[in-house]
């Protein structure tokens, strides 16, 4: 007999979504491969609750779409987007005979984490390239034309040394 699980994939304010996996759904098993494909494969620039389902089912095809819990799981996993970069993960143990569908009543919390997206994969700012303090001074020093500078133009290469230094290379 397979080992049946939901998958549950929340965002504030957002209806929740629901994925079916029909076997191995144990938390060694989809379990575990939810925990690392998230914090090592998941490369979308941010995190969305329709993004996590989309790179759920390119990732593999037993993801399947469905419209709520199924009856006949053993495992439930709750998959919450906390902020741009945390992805709160539950896994729950769901007694075949003895949960109560609506509420989950009498289901066991087995595990909870947080699973930390590295911050070059989901946020745009984070992925821009930014000059370094040594490119910024080459500049200054490159840009000073002479020794007798006035306090204006010392203060107008100070802002441009500033505006470099926080813009990004394209």
């Amino acid at each position: 007999m397979s080992t049946r699980c939901n998958i549950i994939i929340k965002e504030k304010e957002k209806e929740p979504i629901y994925v079916y996996h029909h076997f191995d759904g144990y938390p060694e098993g989809v379990g575990s491969e939810l925990k690392n494909i998230l914090s090592t494969e998941y490369t979308n620039n941010t995190i969305s609750a329709k993004e996590i389902e989309q790179f759920l089912y390119d990732y593999d095809s037993q993801y399947e779409k469905t419209d709520g819990i199924h009856g006949d799981i053993e495992y439930l996993y709750i998959l919450t987007v906390v902020d741009n970069n945390i992805i709160n993960y539950k896994c729950i143990d769901v007694p075949f005979d003895l949960y109560v569908y609506e509420t989950l009543e009498n289901c066991e919390l087995i595990e909870e984490c947080d699973i930390h997206i590295p911050c070059n994969q989901y946020d745009p700012q984070h992925t821009k390239q930014y000059p370094t303090v040594e490119q910024g001074i080459s500049f200054i020093m490159n840009n000073i034309w002479n020794d007798h500078m006035s306090k204006d133009e010392i203060a107008d290469m100070l802002k441009t040394f500033y505006d470099y230094v926080n813009t990004p290379f394209e």
